[in-house]
């Protein structure tokens, strides 16, 4: 046996054993949790919202149904929430993560959303 297939066959030996141990799969009592929520803008009528996180964007307004939703980034400053930029903007141009009021960095997570 050459070493080659000794370090393979050793290697297919060793990692199901290696991944049992590291625990694939998630605890049962984490799957139970709350869904995560998002704040949402809603650009139509400029109100936030909290709702579960969604895949699409822009999400679908619970009431209306129309897509108006896009994420939002608070203000530390103002205290305030605003429309986040879409991905391919914030990327590209970095003022576009700035307060557009203020200048002030915006953060992703702030206090809880109330309708404005």
């Amino acid at each position: 046996m050459t070493r080659y297939t000794f370090c393979t066959v050793m290697l297919a030996a060793i990692a199901p054993c290696v991944l049992g141990l590291t625990g694939c799969s998630r605890n049962r009592s984490e799957a139970d949790e709350t869904p995560a929520t998002m704040v949402y803008f809603d650009t139509a009528s400029r109100e936030t919202l909290t709702l579960p996180v969604g895949g699409d964007v822009p999400a679908a307004h619970p009431e209306t149904g129309q897509r108006t939703l896009v994420p939002a980034r608070y203000c530390p400053d103002c205290e305030h929430w605003h429309a986040s930029p879409p991905l391919d903007v914030l990327q590209r141009d970095p003022r576009s993560r700035n307060c557009p009021k203020c200048g002030t960095p915006l953060k992703d997570g702030g206090p809880a959303a109330e309708p404005s």
